[in-house]
């Protein structure tokens, strides 16, 4: 059997294991800081046992509402790996194996993505999380991608910024592999499944995250407006290089 064959098996043996050590460590959390570091704190172990190396620039929120472009779960790992943020997901998490746990003990805000009026709920819990002086980590793209550029932003959860009178801060993310296609391997997007990509992602021989935390700072009045001027700001962010 190949070197890859035994990469995945054995880093996903690592996953389980590690996933469990949190779970077991998850007692007691109560204030949304206390939830944010516990998961901090343990995808960082778990980044480094996968041996997923990340290299940010910038400095990392401890405040206001982030957001970034977004190319799959991984995503939630690495920003977890840097700094303490809570989240916010579609509510689908909830029911993976494991995973959907450490989302609901981290005080990840779920978003029903088929219900609209839930979106009112969302806003609310968001700002509750604002005023917790806890950074919030919103994908307003409101889905994955490929990662060749970047969806257009959803503006409805933007209005818990406006709520909350909340500074907005922008961040970008990257993938890249010696080993393979971050496309396919990395990134989880489109129809792929869950467990094929997880497996294709472990066999990997490397993985490089590369985040820029933007210097600049935004306070909205009109999330539609916003939407628009912030997913230009993150076209820019993500033509860095270019």
């Amino acid at each position: 059997m190949s070197r890859k064959w035994w990469r995945k098996w054995f880093r996903f043996i690592v996953v389980i294991v590690t996933t469990l050590q949190a779970l077991s460590q998850s007692r007691g959390l109560q204030t949304r800081h206390q939830r944010a570091q516990w998961l901090h704190e343990w995808c960082s172990t778990l980044l480094r046992r996968l041996h997923i190396h990340i290299e940010f620039t910038g400095t990392p929120p401890a405040t206001g509402l982030v957001i970034s472009n977004h190319l799959g779960y991984i995503d939630i790992l690495v920003f977890s790996a840097i700094a303490p943020f809570i989240f916010v997901s579609k509510s689908e998490v909830k029911d993976w194996p494991l995973f959907g746990q450490m989302a609901i003990r981290s005080g990840t805000v779920f978003v029903v993505r088929s219900r609209k009026s839930d979106v009112s709920r969302v806003k609310d819990e968001i700002v509750e999380a604002l005023h917790d002086d806890t950074a919030v980590m919103l994908f307003p793209e409101g889905t994955s991608s490929d990662g060749s550029s970047v969806l257009p932003f959803l503006p409805s959860l933007l209005e818990a910024a406006v709520a909350a009178k909340a500074t907005i801060h922008t961040a970008h993310v990257r993938y890249s592999s010696s080993d393979g296609d971050v496309v396919q391997d990395v990134h989880w997007w489109g129809d792929m499944e869950f467990m094929p990509n997880l497996f294709r992602l472990l066999a990997l021989d490397d993985v490089h995250a590369d985040i820029l935390f933007s210097e600049d700072t935004y306070r909205i009045s009109d999330r539609k407006q916003a939407a628009i001027d912030l997913h230009q700001r993150m076209l820019q962010l993500h033509g860095r290089d270019k």
